[in-house]
């Protein structure tokens, strides 16, 4: 309607200036609003991801506290189990002091105690007092 009317050409621009001015107001209030809602997901997704690091972090500790917690398990059975076994050594035996000591010592090195594979058939050979440096042959 403004183009048809015969304005004077100041009024005309002015009238165009401010529709053009109030284009730019509104796109940018638009704009305005969906940098809102986008900077509010981002945050959100922000929020959301540090959760999912958290609830990580705390699985994995429960996960090592766990292992731990096993393996300490398993050495106590074993040391249990040992103590037992090397207790009725020195009770049936009659071995104490270094002598109960030497027994634990040459059976550990012969593959004896709690851990052994009583189910592996190994040939073990134990030298004592010989050079480690001599070669022998048992050909």
């Amino acid at each position: 309607q403004i183009t048809e009317d015969d304005l004077p050409d100041a009024f005309t621009r002015t009238i165009l200036t401010a529709a053009t001015s109030k284009q730019n107001i509104t796109r940018m209030s638009k704009t305005l609003e969906a940098k809102k809602v986008e900077f509010q997901t981002a945050r959100q997704i922000a929020e959301a991801q540090a959760n999912v690091t958290i609830q990580k972090a705390i699985g994995e500790q429960h996960r090592i506290m766990q292992n731990g917690k096993a393996d300490a398990a398993i050495i106590e059975a074993y040391v249990e189990a040992e103590l037992t076994a090397y207790g009725k050594i020195h009770k049936d035996l009659g071995l104490s002091g270094e002598e109960l000591v030497n027994y634990i010592w040459y059976d550990t090195l012969g593959g004896g105690s709690v851990s052994a594979d009583a189910s592996s058939d190994k040939d073990f050979e134990m030298l004592v007092g010989v050079n480690p440096s001599a070669y022998i042959s048992q050909s």
